[in-house]
């Protein structure tokens, strides 16, 4: 089967970003595979590659041609989490859409505890990285922000910045996409539909193998609380 003759209705689309993560492409995909393929459902991966300077790209094309349920697609500067995964929105023909990092602290053996839950009938599932592996200060920082979220918003979403979520299809398609918003604040967005069904599973929050972080430290989580203040007031208006 080439690409061209891929099915169009498909259950599961996954996007994943990368950003210099040239160590992570070949373990995560292994990974990934083990536990798409336990599905028995047709998917897709999206690769996303947000204008890395190492070997990422040419891995992920690489496994694009070798493979043909995975797509690339591919900046030519970086331009942030949050826009890799609305450019992977865009793309979607899956019902069901996992998000997820690209850096291997993300497990894709959580991957069935939140389509479990789509299953159920919610219709976005957060990851709550339960126990995290972190420095402390980051640790306490998250606390912090993750606080605040849920005080600014009355969302009870424990990690607003785990990247691991699975969302219908449908809800994404109406999202609209606010400039440059962090991507954590995607919930929220989502929440002003009082239709919709949230709901969060605890995940893991592996060690980080290769590199740094690179995402997370861009803006503080200081920065998306800002987001929200910006998205309730519009709101008002």
């Amino acid at each position: 089967m080439t690409k061209s003759d891929f099915p169009q209705k498909i259950k599961y689309s996954l996007i994943i970003p990368f950003f210099n993560e040239e160590h992570s492409v070949e373990p995560l995909f292994d990974s990934l595979k083990k536990v798409m393929n336990g599905f028995k459902e047709d998917y897709e991966v999206i690769f996303i590659n947000d204008g890395s300077r190492d070997n990422t790209l040419s891995l992920l094309e690489c496994l694009s041609r070798s493979n043909d349920f995975v797509r690339v697609i591919s900046f030519d500067t970086n331009r942030g989490q949050g826009k890799a995964i609305e450019e992977g929105f865009r793309n979607v023909r899956g019902d069901v859409v996992i998000t997820m990092d690209g850096d291997l602290q993300n497990d894709p053996v959580d991957i069935p505890m939140l389509t479990h839950k789509i299953d159920q009938g919610f219709d976005l599932v957060c990851g709550w990285r339960y126990l995290r592996n972190d420095t402390v200060i980051k640790k306490i920082k998250s606390k912090i922000g993750n606080f605040f979220q849920r005080k600014i918003t009355g969302l009870n979403i424990h990690d607003i910045s785990c990247t691991m979520r699975a969302y219908r299809r449908e809800i994404i398609k109406e999202v609209v996409f606010y400039g440059e918003f962090e991507f954590s604040v995607l919930p929220y967005i989502i929440s002003r539909d009082k239709n919709i069904k949230i709901t969060e599973v605890k995940v893991k929050d592996n060690y980080r193998k290769f590199g740094k972080s690179k995402y997370r430290t861009l803006r503080t989580i200081f920065g998306t609380m800002y987001d929200y203040i910006r998205l309730i007031v519009k709101n008002k208006r």
